[in-house]
């Protein structure tokens, strides 16, 4: 099999299709630059979007199969299900269908059906676990924080009888 657009899991086709007729494939990536002092600009790392293709089916004649091909491209763009597209060049795998869009033209014929599928890459990154364990020579050895200044325990407790009586102590 040269050109198939199958399904991530089951490896089968997406769909009962007749041909690919159209794919269209587009990688990009961007430089982010950050302004700096002076009205210049810091650029840095390359930073790789996802890879998005548009391939275009043809389904020919009998309504019944073009009314389950829908069925079935429709299922496909609101699930979660993973396409692979296979092509003469290469593999392009983890492609979410993002968009569909279909059409009939006198040119191939009124009875012929053309989905164009709108798929994109799912990028995913593996966060590797790292253990940090921090433990001092004595627990009691950390260095001294400087907390401010403090009131004297007393200095609170005088102002705290005050509270709720609007400033008057309670004896008056």
């Amino acid at each position: 099999m040269s050109w198939a657009l199958l399904n991530a899991k089951t490896k089968l086709p997406i769909c009962e299709y007749d041909s690919i007729e159209e794919v269209e494939d587009n990688a990009r990536a961007t430089v982010p630059t950050e302004p700096q002092e002076g009205g210049f600009f810091y650029s840095y790392d390359k930073v790789h979007g996802p890879v998005e293709v548009s391939v275009t089916l043809g389904i020919s004649g009998d309504y019944p199969k073009q009314q389950s091909v829908l069925q079935d491209v429709e299922a496909l763009r609101r699930g979660l299900t993973l396409c692979t597209l296979v092509t003469p060049t290469g593999v392009r795998e983890n492609l979410a269908m993002v968009g569909v869009s279909t059409s009939r033209s006198s040119g191939a014929g009124a009875n012929s059906l053309s989905i164009a599928i709108e798929l994109q890459e799912v990028l995913s990154a593996e966060l590797a676990e790292k253990g940090f364990k921090w433990s001092p020579k004595n627990p009691t050895s950390a260095n001294v924080l400087d907390g401010g200044a403090k009131k004297p325990r007393e200095s609170l407790l005088s102002s705290a009888t005050g509270l709720g009586t609007g400033g008057k102590s309670a004896s008056n």
